[in-house]
């Protein structure tokens, strides 16, 4: 038998190299514990909440963890969380837990079911998770609700081969079609890239610097508070770009690359048009370069005329747009947030640093 223990961060260091262990056997990518400690211990908003799952002894033999952040909803900020850190040992798969012998659900989906609730007491709502298949019926099983958000995933590939060998979740035939388009687009890039002009009324500043407030509709979106952006943003790995006429009005936040990763678009605003996209896009390009990453990949949600100019700038400059969707699983008490149109969706909700 397990127990079941729900508790507010921050965790002594036994519990937390215990749980880092734990995940980090199950995952291709492993979590630092630098990341590990900023997203669970050093939140503006305060520690994670964390599942534990024991044996009498002591022995930690799974987890699950929800991160709370500030976000905006229509004019009103609210605590949503996001699911991180989630295992169950194979040993402890079947195991029961103290208390809940009757249930008739397995012990994955208790302890992710009592963390829901408890964090709803604490009035963190909603929750999201995104997470991998089969992992998604867990959740779905302990209350969340699927909300499918269709995008198109646009991506210049400046690294073809690597790129199509590295690229998750693709088919044999994907990976060939990545790879023959991938060596297209560096081809192109490499001849055009010395006669490219890459300022051009851009600048970069830190991303945590003065961004304009901007009267939204009732969507949930991140805050786009200096502290909030700080933790989110380290500066290590981030950075902003703009206008060098209003860099606090447009931007986009960029994740940077390496030679095993593409360098990923986040988070923006272009509801004006201070932010010239073609000087924007060469900009990332000329950077990615820089920094040997396997290419630029921008995921563009929603519809209107800004998603079909910003789509169509991206092909005019060879990268490969695809339709796509992405789904995320949802806790929350207001129905609205259900629906896609209650969001402002962004990859800043999925993509989290390791």
């Amino acid at each position: 038998m397990l127990n079941l223990r729900i508790v507010q961060g921050p965790l002594e260091d036994r519990l937390n190299e215990a749980i880092l262990s734990g995940y980090n056997s199950f995952y291709r990518f492993p979590m630092s514990p630098e990341n590990y400690r900023r997203w669970t211990q050093e939140n503006p908003e305060g520690p994670a909440c964390h599942a534990l799952l024991q044996t009498d002894g002591g022995e930690l033999a799974g987890h699950f963890c929800l991160i709370p952040f500030r976000m905006k909803y229509g004019d009103a900020e609210v605590i949503a969380a996001k699911t991180e850190y989630y295992f169950i040992k194979r040993d402890y798969r079947t195991e029961r837990i103290h208390g809940f012998e009757g249930s008739p659900w397995p012990a994955a989906v208790v302890l992710l079911a009592q963390l829901y609730r408890h964090c709803r007491t604490l009035n963190w709502d909603p929750c999201i998770a995104s997470c991998p298949r089969g992992v998604d019926v867990l959740h779905r099983m302990a209350g969340c609700r699927p909300v499918t958000f269709p995008l198109f995933e646009c991506l210049l590939v400046l690294r073809p081969l690597r790129s199509a060998s590295a690229t998750p979740n693709l088919t044999a035939k994907q990976r060939v079609l990545l790879f023959l388009t991938g060596t297209a687009q560096r081809t192109a890039w490499s001849l055009a890239m010395p006669f490219v002009p890459r300022a051009n009324g851009i600048c970069s500043v830190r991303v945590s610097d003065l961004i304009k407030p901007l009267r939204e509709p009732s969507v949930l979106r991140f805050t786009e508070d200096k502290d909030f952006l700080a933790w989110r943003y380290p500066e290590s790995q981030y950075f902003r770009m703009g206008s060098s006429q209003a860099c606090d009005d447009d931007f986009v936040i960029v994740k940077n690359g390496s030679d095993s990763r593409y360098l990923r678009v986040c988070q923006y605003r272009l509801d004006s048009e201070s932010l010239p996209l073609s000087s924007v896009l060469m900009n990332l390009i000329a950077t990615a370069r820089a920094q040997d990453a396997l290419g630029v990949r921008w995921a563009v949600y929603g519809e209107g005329e800004m998603p079909a100019r910003l789509i169509g700038a991206m092909r005019k400059l060879g990268f490969l747009c695809a339709r796509r969707e992405r789904t995320l699983m949802v806790y929350a008490s207001d129905k609205e947030l259900l629906q896609p149109s209650g969001w402002k969706m962004s990859d800043s909700f999925v993509s989290f640093d390791n």
